[in-house]
């Protein structure tokens, strides 16, 4: 096998409905979080999620693999779903470092991963602005500059896919400006709390904004380390 052979297929954001459409009916789910520093507390709650589910196609936003982050369920939800497909969006200057992380799990299930190369350039982000809803993209412009590639990049994963489900394993900066963005569009977090490094959080996290959306599910109790998730001690959990 070449390198060539080997290489994820990359789908064009304009073709992705076309791909989806490949594949079996059934509805997607995004999967978000820490990307390194988490126990595996709910990795197996987060797996029946997906089965109980019965979603057809997993989305993350091109993150690199990692061991101690959430990108280690994606090997797993493959191997336990053997219809499943995953489908990464990821920013297009990024490619080759994701293809490095991901070559070897992509060839272990042919035909159900794919990565979609999105170019994004602020401040205009023209390529992508048609994919959002006036309401969200004002909300955008209104963002300070930090990060906002992967709020947008995350942000447009969900619109294109017309998910209305998003697990999530803990969830820092990125995460919780794409939760604020979305609230109210009816899509649903299913938030795991989870701490990052056994470290406490200095800045509002994805689970401070769980305990106050209605659009959320703040799942707890398994984490020993659970209270540094939370930013706001004011919104930490009562101990059980």
């Amino acid at each position: 096998m070449t390198a060539a052979d080997s290489s994820i297929r990359e789908v064009a954001l304009e073709d992705f409905a076309a791909w989806r459409a490949e594949g079996p009916p059934g509805d997607a789910v995004h999967i978000k979080g820490f990307c390194s520093g988490i126990g595996t507390y709910y990795d197996e709650d987060a797996i029946t999620f997906v089965a109980k589910g019965g979603f057809t196609l997993v989305v993350w936003d091109g993150d690199t693999l990692e061991e101690t982050g959430f990108t280690r369920l994606l090997p797993q939800l493959l191997s336990s779903h053997p219809t499943l497909r995953v489908a990464a969006f990821r920013i297009s200057s990024h490619l080759e470092s994701f293809q490095k992380s991901w070559q070897k799990v992509a060839a272990s299930f042919p035909g159900r991963f794919v990565v979609v190369p999105v170019e994004l350039q602020a401040p205009d982000f023209a390529a992508v602005r048609k994919f959002f809803p006036d309401v969200t993209w004002a909300q955008i412009k209104e963002m300070p500059e930090r990060r906002l590639n992967y709020v947008v990049l995350g942000s447009l994963a969900v619109q294109v896919t017309g998910a209305k489900n998003v697990m999530a394993l803990g969830g820092g900066y990125v995460a919780l400006k794409e939760a604020e963005l979305l609230d109210g569009q009816g899509v649903l977090w299913i938030v795991f709390a989870l701490s990052r490094n056994e470290k406490q959080e200095e800045f509002t996290t994805l689970m401070d904004w769980a305990t106050k959306s209605t659009y959320a599910k703040l799942e707890t109790g398994k984490d020993p380390h659970e209270a540094f998730a939370f930013a706001d001690t004011a919104l930490k959990p009562a101990p059980s």
